[in-house]
């Protein structure tokens, strides 16, 4: 959101007004200042910044800075859509963009690789995102805010005067807010003890971020889930919980709508190797009505009790532990103690 301040001394009213039916408004150079504030809603300062101004008549431009708390840009009068997001494009690793100079395709896509080993060799995952703040909003510049007065414009002799009087500033307050979201995931599990560890993954979640139209995409990719904290209450607990946080740019657009989606527009899938080192068990679940928003804005699904006969509540059979193991989170993983907290491996 941008809040617009006009700072405006000089010639006079009547000499400015005159002059300026002497040109094409569009003409006219603007000092537009934005003063970006990252940490009310953002909350952190990125060591950098790109902002694309998106001209109606003047086209696309845009600048890069490393002040990310201010920046002064000279554009023509026209009406314009302003985006700012943190960083610059060739520093992230887990995205790229796409379509920049274009208002209305303009996105940060997720990038992607495949799984070369494992239960699921071959399927293509995308990466979590780095975190991205951005802002966008529609502003007029006018051809009343003018830095570069007409009569320098138009190349007049001893206009030092008008160029030093008619001094016109537009500012400009940005409120750039996160684009991702964070996804907890927490599944019940009988027979916890047998594990020796588990991997899993998530379809349907947006693959990137329409950045002009502030939404997630309507396309989407497939994220693994690797080293989940794996809980109980005392070290004799068979049952415990497993739990996974993940970062992304949330459901696909539309479907952050919950009577928009379908149970199979999200598949959970877990995979779980035994502690005798040679069973494996494996179990699949459509969530997409299970996955709720919270206050906050952030994603979370919560299995807790068989979804259906043919989607039960994670039971994994007892087994002996291979070779001199004891147990299984409690051998492969670390001492439980009293319970607690531990990283499961994949």
């Amino acid at each position: 959101m941008f809040a617009l301040t006009s700072i405006l001394c000089g010639c006079g009213e009547e000499d400015f007004l005159r002059r300026s039916d002497l040109v094409n408004p569009q003409l006219i150079y603007t000092n537009l200042s934005i003063d970006i504030d990252w940490l009310t809603k953002y909350g952190d300062l990125p060591t950098g910044m790109t902002i694309y101004t998106f001209g109606k008549n003047t086209g696309t431009q845009y600048e890069l800075s490393a002040d990310v708390n201010t920046i002064d840009l000279y554009r023509n009068a026209d009406s314009y859509k302003v985006m700012v997001f943190s960083l610059t494009p060739s520093e992230y690793g887990s995205l790229h963009f796409e379509d920049l100079d274009n208002s209305q395709k303009a996105a940060a896509m997720l990038n992607r690789y495949e799984c070369t080993d494992g239960w699921n060799q071959g399927t293509t995952y995308q990466y979590e995102p780095e975190k991205i703040g951005a802002s966008v909003d529609t502003l007029d510049l006018t051809p009343q805010m003018v830095e570069k007065t007409l009569c320098w414009q138009l190349a007049h002799k001893n206009c030092q005067e008008c160029l030093e009087g008619d001094t016109t500033k537009a500012i400009f307050k940005a409120l750039p807010i996160s684009l991702t979201k964070e996804f907890t995931i927490k599944v019940r599990i009988k027979g916890i003890k047998y594990a020796k560890s588990v991997v899993g993954e998530i379809s349907g979640l947006a693959d990137g971020w329409m950045l002009a139209l502030e939404h997630a995409t309507e396309t989407t990719g497939i994220n693994r889930l690797n080293e989940w904290i794996a809980n109980v209450k005392t070290s004799d607990d068979k049952d415990g919980w497993i739990t996974k946080t993940i970062t992304t740019f949330g459901l696909p657009y539309g479907n952050d709508i919950a009577g928009n989606r379908n149970d199979s527009d999200n598949v959970l899938k877990l995979y779980f190797e035994l502690v005798d080192g040679k069973t494996t068990i494996s179990y699949s679940y459509n969530v997409g009505n299970m996955i709720k928003y919270s206050e906050d804005g952030n994603l979370i699904l919560i299995i807790d009790t068989d979804i259906s006969e043919s989607q039960p509540m994670p039971n994994l059979p007892k087994v002996e532990p291979k070779g001199n193991d004891n147990g299984g989170i409690n051998a492969h993983v670390g001492d439980w103690g009293n319970g607690g907290d531990v990283i499961m491996p994949a």
